[in-house]
């Protein structure tokens, strides 16, 4: 034991997993727990479901074995009945958080589901799961939350019924085709995008939400020229075997900065800037703990608060109707965290 301590480093600390979750058209609930190297039973002192409603410790659960396709050594299913007392899941508006106690730790899964801020997941349908599904793709295993139009509680998971297709051309800058090259889909890690000859794309990812405005494309040969353009806002939720069309029309060319800073700095979208009625931010937020107060705050040009909402830290969206009072022009907004400012900049109220 000591040896395999030794060649495996740092080893995580044991704790349940989401697997899969599943709500009935009366609001019953299962939540399908996955464990790695059958740590369920030996290793975790305790476990603990929470939700909006409350939380509630497991009294009792089961491991099963999987099939040779799941992302986990051994499931088990849980239901109310093996709570300590009933909680609620709200398959419009909720979340669902998992904390094991293990090794003097607290670490958790966690995923928001329905319209909850944060939430990639809302355009589940009635008789459809929640599920975390992985597998390998061009750029190794790529893994997410998604929704599973053929639940599959109390079996490993697969892809079957959990993907969708997106697919449309990619313009540059001089509204020309790319003919070559991928990206990643940002947020999604190791998935990625390629590019035909003929500047299509038509790739099989995970049914959920994206958003995103900025992509880094990767020119052959290795180690790859990269780079990083902004392109007109992506927002779409894909539906299980479904097709979504949509082109990828860059922007700008974004210089002076590295990709490693893309991909973990602050970012906010806004969508549709200018805008007339309502608009809406898009954050990913990075480095962050649940301690963290983080909101944000919108000004008029001469500095005048108009908005300043609290956000969730894992918080994705955010949608601002501002009142008819406000007038036309130029606002500024700031995102903050802990009192610093993570982003600033200005959206156009028409």
């Amino acid at each position: 034991m000591a040896l395999v301590s030794i060649t495996m480093g740092n080893i995580a600390t044991p704790r349940a997993h989401i697997s899969e979750i599943f709500i009935d058209s009366v609001g019953n609930w299962t939540v399908e727990l996955g464990f790695y190297y059958e740590f369920g039973l030996n290793e975790i002192d305790s476990i603990r479901i929470e939700t909006s409603t409350g939380s509630s410790k497991l009294i009792s659960y089961t491991l099963l074995p999987v099939g040779e396709f799941s992302n986990f050594d051994s499931i088990s299913v849980i239901t109310n009945l093996n709570l300590d007392a009933p909680i609620s899941i709200d398959p419009l508006y909720d979340y669902i958080k998992i904390i094991s106690y293990a090794w003097e730790d607290e670490p958790f899964d966690y995923v928001a589901i329905g319209n909850y801020p944060g939430s990639m997941l809302d355009c589940t349908k009635s008789g459809e799961s929640i599920i975390y599904v992985s597998y390998i793709q061009s750029a190794g295993y790529t893994g997410s939350f998604c929704i599973d139009k053929s639940p599959t509680i109390g079996f490993g998971n697969d892809t079957t019924g959990a993907l969708g297709n997106f697919s449309g051309m990619i313009y540059n800058l001089f509204g020309n085709v790319f003919t070559e090259g991928f990206f990643p889909v940002p947020h999604v890690h190791n998935s990625t995008i390629h590019i035909n000859p003929d500047g299509s794309f038509l790739e099989r990812i995970f049914s959920r939400r994206y958003v995103f405005d900025t992509i880094c494309i990767r020119f052959s040969p290795w180690p790859y020229t990269k780079e990083t353009y902004t392109i007109e806002p992506i927002d779409f939720c894909l539906r299980p075997d479904s097709l979504h069309h949509q082109d990828i029309i860059t922007t700008s060319l974004v210089t002076g900065i590295d990709e490693q800073e893309i991909d973990f700095e602050n970012v906010v979208v806004i969508s549709p800037n200018p805008f007339t009625d309502k608009v809406i931010f898009y954050f990913n937020l990075n480095d962050h703990y649940s301690s963290d107060v983080v909101s944000l705050l919108i000004f008029s040009q001469d500095g005048k608060k108009l908005q300043h909402k609290k956000l969730f830290v894992n918080q994705k969206r955010y949608e601002w109707i501002p009142e008819e009072s406000i007038p036309s022009g130029v606002l500024m907004f700031q995102l903050n965290k802990n009192n610093q400012t993570l982003k600033s900049g200005k959206l156009i109220k028409l």
